[in-house]
């Protein structure tokens, strides 16, 4: 799978005009583009001028096809003068899970989950800065947190870790949850055996998303054109 984690400003007057825009783009990737297997739009729970886009491709080249495509160069034209800082894009790959993700946006009732109808859902799209000699030990520590969390928790929907192709150091936790409740539980209660979350092996302090200003946003989805919005979606796989 090719991946991008976007993350983006706006300026306060467009918000508005730019989710149109966005689930314009959304809608006609994953509805017209065979390659385009999510695209997920999060917008900030804290400021309303912060976004995110999850964009889930099966390869390099269906990406590249997207960037052709008439919805795509309709956005990109219509967004232009939206910005309030630089857009940051991380082109990645997935570490946790693998095989039997459910990637698909588009199999029925994907998106057809009271949690998404009524605007619930806690989203988490957080790059994590990991120190060169503790990468490895980082993402065997998060891909057991992602097993407990999808398989024990079930306010838990996803929990997908990506890593940055051009920067292995650089690794992202797109987590979903049912409700602020679900995510507040998942704090409080998820433990790994030797005792030590993913956060405290060797991630570094780094906050080079602009749009954000830190490490972490956590939002709600504008758009369903890709969510895992029920538990059968997002079952996630062990890592093979």
């Amino acid at each position: 799978m090719y991946i991008l984690m976007v993350r983006l400003q706006v300026k306060p007057d467009r918000v508005g005009d730019f989710i149109e825009a966005s689930k314009g783009d959304g809608i006609g990737s994953v509805r017209d583009e065979p390659g385009c297997m999510r695209f997920d739009i999060i917008q900030d729970d804290n400021d309303p001028t912060l976004f995110a886009f999850c964009e889930v491709y099966n390869d390099e080249a269906a990406f590249q096809h997207h960037t052709t495509t008439p919805h795509f160069a309709k956005w990109r034209d219509a967004s232009v003068d939206m910005f309030a800082a630089e857009t940051e894009v991380s082109f990645c790959r997935p570490v946790y899970p693998r095989g039997d993700a459910k990637w698909d946006a588009q199999r029925p009732g994907a998106v057809d989950d009271a949690h998404f109808a009524n605007g619930t859902l806690h989203v988490i799209h957080a790059p994590q800065y990991v120190q060169e000699d503790k990468v490895d030990e980082f993402i065997a520590a998060v891909t057991l947190d992602g097993i407990g969390s999808t398989h024990e928790e079930p306010g838990c929907l996803r929990f997908d870790v990506y890593q940055n192709i051009n920067d292995p150091t650089e690794l992202y936790l797109y987590e979903v949850y049912a409700n602020r409740d679900a995510f507040d539980y998942h704090v409080a209660h998820r433990t790994l055996p030797f005792g030590e979350k993913p956060s405290q092996i060797g991630t570094t302090s780094r906050a080079k998303v602009k749009a954000a200003g830190a490490v972490a946003m956590c939002g709600r989805p504008t758009t369903g054109t890709g969510h895992p919005a029920n538990r059968e979606f997002s079952r996630n796989q062990p890592a093979s």
